[in-house]
């Protein structure tokens, strides 16, 4: 077997240069994807019934409440973890590894949560009254119309 000695100096500069490539996900979120696996066998267990009911049953939506997930796009200031789309991205995957429909619901959900973030302070202050773990979903109509042209 031939071994490859690498410089000091080149290992240093992949290892910047892996720091600065590697996307990161906080710490936080990592916590809701760690309690998201930890229950995987939850969603597991429960996706036959939710798929026969056409809705989350209350045990496959309790994962993603109890994990933090509803928290990820809420503002910090209401006690939510701001989080990022790579941070998004990672707690649905998680929940996908469990049960793609509840993934889908989360996205939705979390995109909800996401554009609430964006209005004014006065309805994110009605929306997270209660806490950071309300439910918000959203309905975008495109409300213009399109004229065909050459």
């Amino acid at each position: 077997m031939n071994r490859i000695t690498v410089p000091a100096a080149v290992a240093e500069t992949d290892e910047q240069r892996q720091q600065i490539t590697t996307p990161r996900v906080s710490a936080e979120i990592q916590a809701v994807v760690a309690a998201i696996d930890a229950k995987r066998d939850v969603l597991l267990s429960e996706g036959a019934e939710s798929e026969a009911r056409g809705e989350l049953t209350s045990a496959a939506f309790d994962v993603v409440r109890s994990s933090g997930a509803l928290r990820i796009c809420v503002p910090a200031k209401f006690g939510g973890y701001a989080a990022n789309s790579l941070e998004s991205t990672a707690v649905s995957r998680a929940l996908g590894r469990g049960d793609g429909s509840v993934a889908w619901v989360f996205a939705i959900v979390n995109s909800g949560a996401w554009i609430m973030a964006l209005m004014a302070m006065e309805a994110q202050e009605e929306v997270w009254a209660t806490g950071p773990d309300t439910v918000v979903s959203v309905v975008l109509a495109p409300t213009c119309t399109v004229e065909k042209v050459d």
